[in-house]
């Protein structure tokens, strides 16, 4: 999945379609979220981007 990471909730020039969105959160880390057809958005809270991989994991079915 194509990974899009923005500095707020606007999320400006995320792509559509299957996608996995990493938005920064009020007060510091980041929210990860797939974004996929068909399924409810999953997401989980990221507090340093050296544990991407373990985060995009909790998130994937």
């Amino acid at each position: 999945l194509p990974v899009y990471w923005s500095g707020c909730e606007r999320r400006c020039g995320h792509p559509r379609g299957d996608h996995v969105d990493v938005v920064a959160a009020p007060g510091g880390g980041y929210r990860v979220t797939t974004a996929v057809r068909g399924r409810d958005p999953r997401g989980t809270l990221l507090d340093d981007p050296s544990g991407f991989a373990a985060a995009l994991a909790r998130t994937l079915p």
